[in-house]
């Protein structure tokens, strides 16, 4: 197992070091090797080029994007950063041809690199901000606000020499998701009609082909297409008067019938939050199981989220999951790949360097045999409140007996550790501002970590 921590400086190698710890079960051979971004990244796209991986993370503090290539031993081979002026979020990024690539960004602008990220050219697209894209063999399908017009949108269909085929407008912003289909002329959407969830599929001309409604209480995130066809809705759903935000996966035949619709509640919850599980992205395995990435948590001042794999066989049964564990704000899965042998490569973000500070891109491989590792990974307790300033209170279920706890400081050093109350309370009065590690070590020698702050 190898962690790499380049172009990073010490600190954050340390704390990458840490973070790691925290974040994953060492001892579980299914992290092959993990890899961090510096700065306040994002990594939110991946995919694969050849023989190489291609990781799009965003710098949320600095506000600019990079690309990175690896290998797929996880090596840094080289990386582009895109100009700030002209960056936003990443959107798409796609293979144009052969020989380059295109990187789609919210505001309109195209940048076309080569595969191996040289001669970046910046391309003006005539939309506004883009708030969905599709890439299919024919071209790029954009929905987007009207630079011409306010509370005006667009529909703009693009060739792959970025030149415009159709464009046409409307005032509203009733479609939610779209997909291109087989032969990339037939297409199903996600619409709101006359109150009611619908999927859609139409063909070339516009016409319907096949309409089904959807639990209204379903809102869908994404959709994807299988191998034999089926299609994949992934969701959420939150019903009157629950607190929590359950991810739902429904699986469609070619014909628009319903196989089946599964809901999954969170798993790390707050009896004083509202909780929420979002898948986020989506692919199919060799052996026709489906593994979502996402997050899994709740907000109290900012999330407080884990990393998240599901993976379900073809029937909706739940067949394993991965969490990592909880040490910091709003951290999460974003995209994946699988190869052949169905190992998995993910990217996501990770933690915070302070609380809203500056979170740090993920990149990780794991690789089968799969386990469930929810007992083993998932936290077994929380601190409340996080951050702090007199005391935290260690909220854990009763009916497990801890052995001893340790706290450590962002550079992995054990600190004094203060007396613990009949109701785990711990006075961190006199602690130094900054981030802290709370590790619990149980009767049968497992260990856990939750990350708190100290203002």
């Amino acid at each position: 197992m190898r962690i790499t921590c380049k172009t990073i400086n010490l600190k954050y190698c340390l704390f990458n070091s840490l973070l790691l710890m925290a974040c994953f079960n060492l001892s579980s051979q299914k992290v092959e090797w993990v890899d961090f971004f510096e700065g306040g990244t994002d990594a939110n796209h991946i995919m694969r080029i050849n023989d190489s991986l291609l990781v799009v993370a965003c710098d949320r503090d600095l506000d600019h994007a990079k690309a990175y290539l690896y290998n797929l031993n996880g090596q840094r081979l080289d990386s582009i950063t895109f100009d700030s002026t002209f960056v936003s979020t990443v959107k798409l990024v796609s293979k144009l041809n052969n020989d380059s690539l295109i990187f789609i960004l919210n505001y309109g602008i195209a940048i076309i690199t080569t595969i191996d990220l040289k001669n970046p050219r910046y391309i003006k697209l005539n939309t506004g901000t883009i708030y969905r894209i599709l890439r299919n063999s024919n071209g790029f399908y954009f929905f987007s606000s009207n630079p011409n017009k306010p509370r005006n949108y667009i529909n703009l269909y693009l060739n792959n020499n970025l030149q415009i085929v159709k464009r046409d407008s409307t005032d509203l912003f009733d479609t939610f998701e779209i997909l291109f289909l087989y032969d990339n002329k037939d297409y199903i959407t996600s619409e709101l009609v006359n109150g009611t969830n619908n999927l859609i599929k139409r063909d070339s001309l516009d016409q319907i082909i096949w309409q089904t409604e959807i639990n209204n209480s379903i809102t869908i995130r994404k959709i994807f297409i299988l191998q034999n066809q089926d299609l994949i809705f992934l969701g959420t759903s939150q019903k009157i008067n629950e607190k929590n935000k359950n991810m739902v996966v429904v699986r469609i035949n070619p014909e628009g019938d319903i196989l089946w619709e599964k809901y999954f509640e969170p798993r790390r919850k707050s009896k004083d939050y509202d909780s929420y599980r979002i898948g986020i992205s989506l692919v199919e395995l060799e052996n026709s199981n489906i593994c979502i990435t996402g997050t899994d948590g709740y907000s109290p001042i900012g999330p407080i989220t884990l990393h998240m794999v599901t993976t379900l066989n073809k029937h909706g049964e739940l067949v394993w999951e991965y969490y990592g564990q909880f040490c910091g704000e709003g951290e999460g899965f974003n995209d994946l790949f699988a190869d052949s042998s169905n190992n998995l490569y993910i990217s996501g973000f990770a933690c915070a360097a302070d609380f809203w500070g500056s979170s740090v891109g993920i990149l990780l491989k794991l690789s089968p045999p799969f386990i469930n590792s929810l007992d083993i990974i998932l936290n077994k307790f929380s601190i409340i409140p996080n951050p702090a300033q007199e005391n935290i209170v260690i909220d854990i279920d009763p009916s497990i007996t801890i052995k001893n706890m340790n706290i450590y400081n962002i550079n992995g050093v054990k600190v004094n550790t203060p007396l613990v109350t009949s109701n785990n309370i711990i006075d961190v009065s006199n602690f130094t501002t900054g981030i802290y590690f709370c590790e619990l070590t149980l009767v049968d020698g497992s260990k856990y970590r939750s990350r708190f702050v100290k203002q």
